[in-house]
């Protein structure tokens, strides 16, 4: 177990100086922090040049990545050219609003496709599991701005029952989590289904049935619990994809979080900001999934690493 968590630290650190070196390249061929910072004037080529020798960007492209690379090792992805701030503390101030709503999107998409996904296969072709199948058809098939932008219209401006965006109390969370969640457990419920499906047909589960254990006692014990693994596997995957979705939620509700930070760097040319949000986002990614694969233990003694 120790050997396998070493080698994986090791393959995410591999991971993580990729993702460095996409997100620089990506940056500089693209964009003009000097220039992007002074557009809102009227900036003379001299004015350009020497706010670029000021930001280090008149330095070879090799020779800027390495020192980016150096500072980071030791947690310093340096100063915002916009706020001013270092870059990683600014990240940081933020990450807790995009974890506070990854976390309850997560928790609203499984509170909804656990149990629509398990019912809907254990009633099969039930008038319920045609809702399920309804109900995840039409949550793969909503994209989440949309969703978003009609709950903030029917449940904040037509009923007045939550705010319609900004961030505080949990009365702020409500809908941005179910934005984001509806999404998700669309999927969810679609995998759920098919998992708990090809479970009820194994021969240890009719073994079971006709030791004359009870139904809720299958379901629970024989069941569900072997069919985690391949739930666990993709809950782990789209909690990155919650994280990103987040982005775009987070603007349409005016979510304070590292989405809405990293899009207005973008728009400013702010490369420090940009390359710190990703690369935060990116290992809590890499952890999330560590964690999830060392799980797989835990739900299935037969898995030694």
């Amino acid at each position: 177990m120790i050997a396998y968590v070493v080698r994986r630290i090791a393959q995410s650190i591999l991971v993580l100086v990729g993702i460095s070196v996409i997100v620089f390249a990506a940056l500089h061929l693209t964009t003009d922090p000097a220039a992007a910072m002074l557009r809102g004037g009227t900036p003379t080529k001299a004015d350009i040049l020497a706010l670029r020798r000021h930001l280090g960007l008149d330095q070879p492209l090799p020779v800027q990545f390495a020192i980016f690379i150096a500072d980071a090792v030791r947690g310093n992805f340096g100063t915002s050219y916009y706020y001013n701030n270092p870059a990683f503390s600014l990240v940081m101030d933020h990450l807790p609003a995009t974890l506070e709503l990854t976390v309850a999107g997560m928790a609203v998409s499984l509170l909804i496709a656990f149990p629509l996904g398990i019912l809907s296969a254990v009633r099969r072709n039930s008038w319920l599991d045609f809702f399920g199948r309804i109900f995840a058809l039409l949550g793969i098939s909503f994209p989440n701005f949309w969703l978003g932008i009609m709950l903030i219209l029917i449940f904040a401006v037509r009923l007045n029952w939550v705010p319609p965006s900004g961030y505080g109390g949990i009365q702020y969370l409500i809908l941005p989590a179910v934005t984001l969640g509806m999404i998700l457990a669309g999927i969810s419920t679609r995998l759920i289904r098919s998992s708990v499906l090809d479970v009820l047909a194994a021969d240890y589960v009719r073994t079971a049935r006709a030791k004359g254990l009870p139904s809720l006692q299958v379901i629970t014990r024989h069941v569900v619990r072997n069919a985690l693994l391949p739930v666990v596997t993709y809950i782990g995957l789209q909690f990155g994809t919650l994280l990103g979705g987040a982005v775009i939620v987070e603007q349409v509700f005016s979510w304070p979080g590292v989405g809405q930070l990293a899009l207005g760097a973008v728009n400013q040319g702010d490369f420090p900001l940009v390359q710190a949000s990703v690369l935060v986002l990116a290992t809590i990614l890499i952890l999330v999934n560590l964690l999830v694969d060392l799980s797989y233990v835990f739900i299935d003694p037969r898995i030694r690493y």
